[in-house]
């Protein structure tokens, strides 16, 4: 039977535990904000860029994705499968622009998202990246689900080794 008044297992000593199920994330998660994992280095285009040289831009860049801006707001995205599946469109594609094979309804998002509010939204609209505007409209960075893979793995990590230095068993 376990002691009452001390740590459950899997909690620390001195560390206020958020209510609902013991060793829960959700709560902790669901509060980080995505501060911590935008680009801010977004790599842009003009509309009427020709759509090669978005291409370029793209391995150049090492990029899956190019966010065109008017007035330094998001106007619309191309992403390198776009481009691939858009190719036989066109009679000439060194004659297509960008604006023409770019998202029509670009879903944005706001430093004050959640982790899981980004992962709902990127969800609900079938999408993987999400660019980051100001109150103004201002881009100010995209988040991928490539980032967002890459923080739950690194909490699942920390977790994990929680879990095998505490069981004798693992």
């Amino acid at each position: 039977m376990a002691q009452r008044g001390g740590p459950g297992v899997g909690q620390q000593p001195g560390v206020a535990q958020q209510p609902g199920r013991p060793g829960t994330a959700g709560p902790f998660l669901e509060s980080v904000s995505i501060d911590d994992i935008i680009q801010t280095d977004v790599v842009t285009a003009q509309p009427d860029a020709p759509l090669t040289e978005i291409a370029e831009r793209l391995e150049s860049e090492d990029v899956g994705a190019v966010v065109l801006v008017e007035d330094e707001e998001p106007a619309g995205l191309v992403t390198d499968r776009k481009i691939a599946l858009s190719i036989d469109e066109f009679d000439d594609p060194s004659e297509a622009t960008a604006e023409e094979i770019a998202t029509d309804d670009l879903v944005t998002g706001t430093t004050t998202l959640t982790v899981f509010k980004v992962l709902n939204r990127m969800n609900d609209d079938n999408i993987r990246r999400l660019p980051v505007v100001d109150e103004d409209g201002t881009l100010e960075g995209i988040v991928t689900l490539d980032d967002l893979l890459v923080l739950l793995a690194t909490e699942l990590e920390k977790a994990a080794s929680i879990i095998q230095s505490q069981s004798p068993r693992l």
